[in-house]
């Protein structure tokens, strides 16, 4: 802060002098700065004569307020920021002291200042955050003395409660307060002092006689940037209305008070794990007994190379069906070879009934009975099933199938018919569309056909009305030369140079002639051009 005042003296000097400042907002918060920083920045601003408005402090490391004191005599201030500081009861007092006594140069109270013809304006103060103590700021100030100037009964300071209080405005102008002080109730607890935190080590626990409870706390500081110990009170708890039934060990054993200075042991990781599993093992008995989650693994699927939802299930096979097994033959139990008069390239129906009833005979020979099939243990026959087997479908369709396959016959007929009618109905609309089409050429043909001789006839007209308009220019040209003529024959002062004047008339005329027969030409292109 000492350079910074050094650099600022000469910079000011330097470039505009401070009796030319009409405002200054000087803005030094949260920059750790201590009651001497802030002694050298207000001797610094008051030795340059710089008209401090508004000074903001707050969140730095400010404890006394003798050096904000001595600089608010001035009664230039408008605005005070020193909220998270740590400033006491006695600090804040000689701060609101200071205010209450500034005069200006006439003399005059400075504060309430005047901010307007009908209003009156406080110092804002903003004080909240720190180590004050609201009672003890109270009766600090009764036993200060107050201005005599100030009249009687006028109030030192105003909460700012209302809406109407502002840095510029007061919603109590009438009681002429000094100072507004916004938010004081709202004050930071200072932590214990070095040997109650060194007594306890972080992290345990002592109880005092009347039941409070101590802990030792790790707080981190913003302004060091590292954890300190504060010790937390703890207020004892209200006893239990049920009392828990005593056990028989414990009935005779009078429990001892804590002493003063006892320490409760925190517990330890071994125990609090053991707590844990009875109160889980507690909440798992008295919930309802669910059946437990097999983690055994599926059983695999009959058809390995078939995924589960393509292959049947297994409830739909028949019982009775031999199991499947690549490579051996039907209704063989074994992948040995089956007896020779089972294998037979014979297709009648001899040699099939012998066939059959070989194996027959090998399967009972197998299961340890005789081929007779009456003989106990043997195989059942075919005429007489037992009841667990379930009969062999006829060849017939049931009446149901009749039913289902008669409705879908007449589902296909249907189907077909309305397929039919829909394609009838397509060709029948595009014959309509191609009808229209034929008609509308038709008529396209028709209107051209008339546009063409409306406009012959127009330009047919329009070239008898140019001819006969032709016709008449050239019978007036020709009567008027005749005229000229006799009138020159008949005069005495025909010579050379009428006969030169004659025949400067005829070349006119004939040029007034061709031009127009071109003008006719090019009028006859035209028409001819917009008639194609």
């Amino acid at each position: 802060m000492q350079k910074w005042c050094v650099w600022f003296r000469h910079r000011l000097s330097r470039h505009k002098p401070s009796h030319n400042l009409q405002y200054a907002h000087v803005d030094f918060a949260e920059n750790r700065m201590t009651s001497r920083g802030a002694q050298l920045l207000l001797e610094t601003l008051t030795d340059l004569q710089v008209p401090v408005r508004i000074l903001k402090l707050h969140h730095n490391r400010i404890t006394e307020g003798s050096c904000i004191a001595e600089f608010l005599h001035r009664g230039l201030l408008h605005e005070l920021h020193l909220s998270h500081n740590e400033l006491d009861a006695e600090a804040a007092a000689s701060i609101i002291t200071a205010v209450v006594q500034a005069h200006d140069v006439t003399g005059s109270l400075s504060y309430p200042r005047r901010a307007g013809p009908r209003n009156s304006a406080p110092l804002w103060v903003r004080l909240e955050q720190n180590y004050i103590d609201p009672p003890a700021l109270i009766r600090t100030l009764d036993a200060c003395d107050i201005d005599p100037k100030r009249k009687t009964g006028a109030r030192v300071f105003c909460d700012a409660r209302s809406k109407w209080c502002t840095p510029h405005s007061c919603a109590a102008k009438q009681a002429g307060c000094a100072l507004h002080l916004k938010n004081l109730p709202q004050q930071r607890k200072r932590p214990q002092s070095s040997s109650a935190t060194s007594s306890l080590p972080p992290g345990s626990i002592r109880q005092l006689p009347d039941g409070t409870e101590q802990a030792c706390i790790l707080r981190f500081d913003w302004d060091t940037g590292s954890w300190l110990p504060e010790v937390i009170d703890i207020p004892p708890q209200a006893p239990d209305p049920v009392e828990t039934p005593k056990s028989k060990e414990t009935e005779g054993v009078q429990e001892e008070p804590p002493g003063e200075g006892q320490r409760i042991q925190p517990l330890s990781l071994e125990v609090g794990q053991s707590l844990g599993a009875d109160i889980l093992r507690s909440l798992w008995e008295s919930e309802p007994s669910e059946e437990p989650v097999s983690l055994q693994s599926p059983e695999p699927p009959q058809l390995p190379m078939l995924s589960p939802s393509a292959s049947p299930l297994r409830s739909s096979f028949n019982p009775l069906a031999p199991a499947f097994e690549p490579g051996a033959r039907c209704f063989i139990s074994s992948i040995e070879e089956p007896p020779e008069q089972a294998v037979t390239t014979d297709t009648s129906a001899g040699a099939a009934s012998e066939a059959t009833e070989g194996s027959d005979a090998a399967a009972a020979a197998e299961l340890g009975g005789s081929p007779n099939p009456t003989e106990v243990g043997s195989l059942p026959t075919c005429d007489a099933p037992p009841d667990h087997m379930e009969p062999k479908l006829e060849p017939e369709l049931a009446g149901d199938d009749c039913q289902s396959l008669s409705s879908q016959a007449s589902d296909l007929e249907f189907a077909e018919s309305a397929e039919a009618a829909l394609q009838e109905q397509k060709r029948l609309e595009a014959g309509k569309l191609t009808s229209f089409a034929k008609a509308k050429r038709e008529h396209k043909k028709i209107e051209v056909r008339q546009e063409k001789r409306d406009f012959e006839e127009k330009f047919r007209i329009m070239e008898e009305e140019l001819k006969a308009r032709h016709e008449e220019e050239l019978r007036q040209l020709g009567h008027s030369d005749e005229h000229s003529l006799e009138a020159r024959e008949g005069s005495d002062g025909y010579d050379v140079y009428g006969q030169n004047s004659l025949e400067g008339d005829e070349g006119t005329r004939k040029a007034r002639l061709q031009k127009k027969r071109d003008l006719l030409a090019g009028i006859e292109k035209e028409l001819r051009e917009e008639g194609t």
